[in-house]
């Protein structure tokens, strides 16, 4: 007798996450990495479809409440499609902005994950007003999930804010993987690049006085600097200091770009106040090019100081210049250091790593409301 044919069960269609964040240049890494979501994290976590949602736009700030609306018009819907809310927060202005839009979505039954990016929050969070301190509170608690850079923001966010253990969630940053190139640092000229925007807790102006000592100008080297921003008082800092003919800067450029520019530095420099996790000294790392830059954020967790980067303190110049004259010094040194930064992404920033996290996230905190 034959046996009766069973029916196949339909395929479920791929969840919908609507990821929320600044995908214009200003949006720096944390729009970066949620562009390379919506580029690629499909094809590592089928069952997600990420859709990329803007929050503020490239023009001007006043601008940002129409990509709300049009935003929040989307998340009306979203209940019946069973999707997810992936906010990418970072500090001021942005926290309250972002606020609005989980409490939107919490309001429809859309579970929520806030990402936080925020390298000043700490300091921004001290600054308000008790009641303002409440509301910020009231938002990270809102949210199914806090995921976080950094064993600091976990503390904070669950010690400060009250946000339960068990809904935060650490998770490191991920690049995708160029391939490893061979530090050289055997040209005539030693390459220094420096990328980020043109703030002052970028730490630019500590750069240029570290390289301004004497030890270091009678070397043979250029720095590029590539960002947005206001280049004049920097580079009149440049002029004053005697180094202008040695820096580049050559303003905000394309990912492939700076893809290009990492490919042909020699030594990567970040000497900032303060950061999260940035995506620029990850990927110097995915290259295998010597990084210098500051304990500050979450860096001091990855980055071991004369192994696989230089760390150096923060709004310090003579050890910014010691850092670097000791890599054009020492080749094998830069070489040992920029191989063992290769093996440091391999281990624990690669893109499939961080997609393949945020996946199981997802499964953590926002289970399917499909039957």
């Amino acid at each position: 007798m034959d046996m009766p044919l069973q029916p196949v069960p339909e395929a479920s269609p791929a969840r919908k996450v609507y990821l929320a964040a600044p995908y214009a240049p200003r949006g720096g890494g944390m729009g970066r990495i949620m562009a390379y979501l919506v580029q690629g994290g499909a094809a590592l976590a089928p069952d997600y479809q990420f859709l990329p949602v803007e929050t503020r736009g490239s023009g001007a700030a006043w601008r940002s409440p129409y990509f709300a609306v049009r935003a929040l018009a989307h998340l009306s819907l979203a209940r019946r499609e069973d999707a997810i809310l992936h906010v990418n927060v970072a500090e001021r202005a942005s926290v309250w902005r972002k606020g609005a839009w989980i409490y939107t979505a919490r309001m429809a039954g859309v579970p929520v994950v806030l990402h936080l990016h925020a390298a000043e929050l700490v300091d921004f969070y001290r600054t308000l007003p008790d009641f303002w301190q409440r509301r910020m509170a009231a938002i990270f608690r809102l949210a199914n999930v806090v995921i976080v850079l950094g064993d600091s923001w976990r503390c904070f966010v669950h010690l400060t804010l009250g946000v339960p253990e068990d809904r935060i969630e650490l998770l490191p940053n991920g690049v995708p993987d160029p391939g490893r190139q061979i530090c050289k640092l055997q040209g005539q000229v030693i390459e220094l690049l420096f990328v980020g925007n043109l703030l002052a807790r970028k730490g630019l102006p500590d750069l240029l006085v570290a390289l301004a000592d004497t030890a270091l100008v009678c070397q043979a080297w250029r720095l590029t600097i590539i960002g947005s921003g206001d280049a004049g008082a920097l580079f009149k800092s440049a002029s004053d200091l005697g180094i202008a003919e040695k820096i580049h800067f050559v303003g905000w450029q394309s990912r492939l770009a700076v893809t290009s520019a990492l490919r042909a530095a020699d030594i990567f420099v970040l000497p900032s106040h303060a950061e999260a996790l940035p995506l620029v000294v990850l990927e110097a790392l995915s290259l295998g090019v010597p990084v210098i830059a500051t304990g500050v954020g979450a860096l001091p967790s990855w980055l071991i100081d004369q192994t696989n980067a230089l760390v150096v303190p923060p709004s310090n110049p003579p050890a910014l210049s010691a850092a670097i004259g000791k890599l054009i010094g020492d080749p094998e040194l830069a070489a040992r250091i920029g191989a063992a930064g290769r093996e440091l992404y391999l281990k624990s920033f690669t893109f499939d790593q961080f997609v393949g996290g945020l996946a199981a996230i997802y499964r953590r905190h926002c289970p399917s409301a499909r039957r």
